[in-house]
């Protein structure tokens, strides 16, 4: 069954007196675009989550926010890259020199450059235990969010479905009605000619008949019916599997969008005017709700 692209989920997991919250929320969007707000020492953990994230989930904007509780192993040791260092103090010394000013480069200005300083984690071993709570607690949410994307999901194909019957319907009523058009429009230019022709005068039977036959090859509409009729099966059949059936879904509507405005170019009736009109409303409806769907 399809999925909705919208839903919400929260985790929580305790490992050694550490506390980790796991919310996720994702929203419509074409592609997957995965988000991540996290405190330190939870941020160092962003690809991991994103990795995570990427795993279970295939389309939607997605906001992930991790938070925490207890002792947390933080960064106990600091590292100054002096090579980079040399570099800026040289290259600030040159232009200095090119452009005639004062050669004030002073250590606490390099010092203030933030690229220079990197921060040392604990342990592995300690954040491989901390990682085990981000990712227990993750996991709890994206189960969450996918369930509720599930549920949404159904509710979305039942009004898909309506609308796609509807659709099916309204496109046999047009294939019953085509033959009639033909008929309908054979006796009225054999009544328009009969009204102007000579008293005494009959309607050449051989020469309507080849006029009737050349309208009838204009207005046929039997070859976009039957694809219009394939679109709906291949809708059908894809909304049922549980993957990413979104995009595919939208390319079926445009296709069923060529399709009915075809025939509505081809029909030169009223009541199969009005019911194009109709199946392009309904169209649009669809099309409205696979933005939705993953």
């Amino acid at each position: 069954m399809i999925r909705s692209m919208t839903g919400f989920g929260r985790g929580t997991a305790e490992i050694g007196g550490v506390t980790v919250w796991a919310e996720i929320s994702s929203l419509n969007h074409r592609y997957l675009d995965v988000g991540v707000r996290a405190p330190s020492p939870l941020s160092i953990f962003e690809n991991d989550v994103r990795k995570l994230v990427q795993s279970r989930l295939e389309r939607g904007r997605v906001n992930v926010s991790l938070s925490s509780e207890g002792i947390l192993p933080e960064a106990n040791q600091v590292e100054f890259n002096q090579y980079l260092a040399r570099q800026y103090v040289d290259a600030a010394r040159a232009f200095a020199k090119e452009a005639g000013l004062a050669d004030d480069v002073g250590a606490a200005s390099v010092l203030r450059i933030n690229t220079l300083w990197t921060l040392k984690f604990p342990r592995p071993d300690e954040m491989a235990r901390l990682w085990e709570a981000v990712e227990k607690s993750l996991g709890t949410a994206l189960g969450e969010l996918l369930q509720m994307r599930k549920a949404e999901g159904e509710n979305i194909w039942a009004d898909l479905s309506t609308r796609v019957q509807q659709i099916s319907a309204m496109a046999k009523e047009i294939a019953v009605r085509a033959p009639a058009v033909v008929d309908e429009y054979r006796q009225k230019l054999k009544e328009r000619l009969a009204s102007i022709m000579p008293a005494g005068l009959e309607v050449d039977e051989q020469r309507l008949l080849m006029e009737v036959t050349t309208f009838a090859d204009r207005a046929d509409i039997s070859e976009e019916l039957v694809r219009m009729q394939s679109h709906i099966d291949q809708f059908n059949s894809l909304a049922k599997q549980d993957t990413n059936v979104g995009r595919r879904l939208d390319f079926l509507i445009q296709e069923m969008f060529r399709e009915i405005t075809t025939v509505g170019s081809k029909a030169r009736d009223a009541q199969t005017a009005h019911a194009v009109v109709e199946v392009k409303g309904l169209l649009e409806k669809l099309r409205e709700q696979v933005q939705n769907v993953e």
